[in-house]
C-alpha cells in the first residue's frame, strides 16, 4: 500500500518547510505518522482558528486548537492593491490558482501570508503531553497541508478572507473605472457624425504609440474559470483538447502580431 504523500503543491511544501524552520522537525515527523494513519478525525477551519479531533491511544479523541492572527481590513486592502499591480497574480488568482510568488504581495503590504515565527501560532491539545507542538498538533499541521493542496484559498481564509471575497475584490479592481467628470468629458471625443470623414484615419494620440503583445500567463484561463465538466468520464480529455487549442490560438495570434498583421483593413469604397 502506497504511503500518503504530503506537500504535492509548492504552497503546501512551503507551509511545512516554515514549520520545520521553527525547530519542530522531530515533532512534525511523529505527527506525520499519525496523519498518515488517519488519526485526524475532523478538522474545522475558520478565520484565524483551526479546531480538530485526533485519535490517540485513549478511547476519547484529543481536541487540538491552533490559532493564527487574521489580517485586518486595512492590511487586506493593501494586499489586494499589491495583487492588482501584478498581472500574473490577477490572472492566476482569477483562474483559481495560487501564484508561486504570492508572498511578495503580502510582503509589499507589510504583512506575511505564512507565519514568520512560532510566536505567531497559538496551539493547545487536550492530551497530557507537555511538548508543544505534540504529535497530535503536528498531525493536524500535516492534514492542514493536505487540505491546502486541494484548496489553496484556505490559506487566505485562515488569514481572514474567504475565496469568494478575494476573487470579488480583485474583479472589482480589475473592472473599476475611476474617471472624474472632467476626464470623462475629455475622453468622450467626437461623435460618429463629427468624425465620419476620417473614421479610418489614425488619431493624433496614437501616432507615437508603440503596440506590444505578450502571451497570456494562462492561455486557458477562461476554460479554468468554467470549473469542472458535468461528465467526469470525459472531462480530462475535453479539458486537455481545449487547453491545447487555446494555447495554439494564443501562439498564432502572437505570431501574427509580431509579423505586423495587426491593423484592421479598411473596406473598399463602394
Amino acid at each position: 500500500m502506497a504511503r500518503k504523500q504530503f506537500g504535492k503543491t509548492w504552497w503546501t511544501r512551503r507551509w511545512l518547510e516554515i514549520l520545520e524552520q521553527f525547530g519542530w522537525a522531530n515533532r512534525l515527523q511523529r505527527g506525520r505518522s499519525y496523519a498518515r494513519a488517519g488519526r485526524v478525525l475532523d478538522v474545522d477551519i475558520s478565520p484565524g482558528h483551526v479546531r480538530a479531533q485526533v485519535q490517540g491511544r485513549r478511547v476519547r479523541p484529543y481536541t487540538v486548537e491552533i490559532s493564527l492572527a487574521v489580517l485586518d481590513d486595512g492590511q487586506w486592502e493593501r494586499v489586494m492593491d499589491a495583487m492588482t499591480a501584478r498581472a500574473v497574480f490577477m490572472a492566476k488568482l482569477l483562474a483559481g490558482e495560487m501564484p508561486k510568488n504570492i508572498e511578495e504581495a503580502f510582503e509589499a503590504a507589510g504583512v506575511h501570508l505564512f507565519p514568520s515565527s512560532d510566536e505567531e501560532i497559538d496551539m493547545t491539545c487536550s492530551c497530557p503531553d507537555w511538548a508543544v507542538p505534540c504529535k497530535h498538533i503536528a498531525a493536524v499541521f500535516y492534514v492542514l497541508g493536505e487540505m491546502f493542496d486541494y484548496d489553496p484559498f484556505l490559506i487566505f481564509f485562515l488569514r481572514g478572507r474567504a475565496k469568494d471575497e478575494v476573487i470579488e475584490a480583485l474583479r472589482e479592481r480589475y473592472t473599476s473605472e475611476d474617471l472624474s467628470a472632467e476626464k470623462r468629458e475629455e475622453s468622450r471625443g467626437m461623435t460618429l457624425e463629427e468624425s465620419i470623414a476620417n473614421f479610418w484615419g489614425q488619431p493624433d494620440a496614437l501616432r507615437d504609440l508603440t503596440p506590444r503583445a505578450d502571451a497570456p500567463p494562462l492561455p486557458d484561463m477562461m476554460l479554468r474559470r468554467l470549473g469542472d465538466f458535468p461528465d467526469r468520464a470525459v472531462a480530462q480529455d475535453v479539458r486537455e483538447t481545449l487547453s491545447l487549442a487555446y494555447a495554439r490560438v494564443s501562439q498564432e495570434a502572437l505570431a501574427r502580431f509580431q509579423n505586423g498583421a495587426t491593423s484592421p483593413t479598411p473596406p473598399d469604397d463602394e
